[in-house]
């Protein structure tokens, strides 16, 4: 309810300060859940699961605001988790094994101009001879965003379960359960902070990917969730903005 209120102030001041623009231009992902729960939503009350998977993947493949179209398929990996989560504790190793070295496969034939790409719209190459080329580019993002979340999913819930009675496992595993915090406060370390104070324009796309970008995530990360635990102090925060009952 809070950010929805600061949303709204934020269309009245439209242009009031780059910080307004954030709570207009940013959190996409919010959004995206926001549409993807709608597709789950639907999905669920289809009789026959089977039409209904096909039904609402398809539809999302023609739903380009907020990347639908790639979130959608990693949406219903998340939600088969969820609900098979004892498979996920006991088999946490066989999944984040060959997670990791598919990842690190499809990672050794990423460049900077994949991503760099505009975005791509099927409706425009359903009968276009470069389909396949639409095709191609789409699964492999979507390919590589699965399998790399699935590989830091799994090594965490190992965590949890290799060092159950150590605080230093409780802790890391029990950062998963602060992301909507982490996502929210991170926008503005990143958009505000970082973006305008570092450049890493001369480094090559291989060593910020695999060395410099996992080490400042993990920097941001722990201010975050210093931040969040601040912010646990007001019940306001707590509730509204942390979306915590308790």
């Amino acid at each position: 309810m809070a950010l929805y209120l600061v949303y709204l102030g934020a269309i009245l001041l439209r242009g009031g300060g780059s910080y307004i623009e954030t709570f207009i231009k940013c959190y996409w992902f919010l959004k995206s859940a926001f549409c993807c729960s709608l597709l789950y939503w639907a999905y669920r009350r289809i009789p026959n699961q089977i039409i209904g998977l096909i039904l609402t993947l398809a539809i999302s493949q023609f739903v380009f605001m907020y990347k639908v179209n790639e979130m959608y398929p990693a949406f219903l990996v998340g939600a088969f988790l969820y609900n098979h989560k004892i498979f996920l504790e006991k088999n946490w190793l066989s999944i984040f094994l060959p997670c990791l070295i598919i990842y690190l496969i499809l990672f050794s034939f990423d460049d900077y101009e994949m991503f760099s790409y505009p975005v791509l719209r099927l409706h425009k190459y359903l009968k276009s001879p470069e389909i396949s080329f639409y095709l191609s580019i789409h699964a492999y993002v979507i390919a590589m965003g699965i399998f790399g979340t699935l590989s830091v999913v799994s090594l965490f819930i190992g965590i949890g379960r290799i060092l159950p009675h150590m605080k230093t496992g409780e802790y890391i595993s029990r950062w998963g359960s602060e992301t909507l915090g982490i996502y929210l406060i991170q926008a503005i370390l990143l958009e505000h902070f970082l973006m305008r104070t570092l450049d890493f324009s001369d480094i090559s796309w291989s060593l910020f990917n695999l060395v410099i970008a996992p080490i400042i995530a993990i920097i941001v990360i722990i201010l975050c969730l210093i931040i969040i635990y601040g912010m646990k102090r007001s019940r306001f925060l707590r509730i509204y903005f942390l979306g915590e009952n308790k």
